[in-house]
């Protein structure tokens, strides 16, 4: 999980500025937050 936080913290703004309204990129990143969403909750203490 690290390697994919740091991944991303690496990418430059112009990569970034490209995928904008990229369908497949928001598609891809709509997943992760889903997946991330959900690990939080099994993580979660209640």
């Amino acid at each position: 999980m690290e390697s994919a936080v740091e991944a991303m913290k690496a990418l430059p703004w112009v990569a970034l500025q490209e995928m904008k309204g990229n369908a497949t990129v928001l598609q891809k990143l709509e997943e992760a937050e889903n997946l991330l969403k959900s690990l939080r909750r099994a993580l979660a203490k209640e």
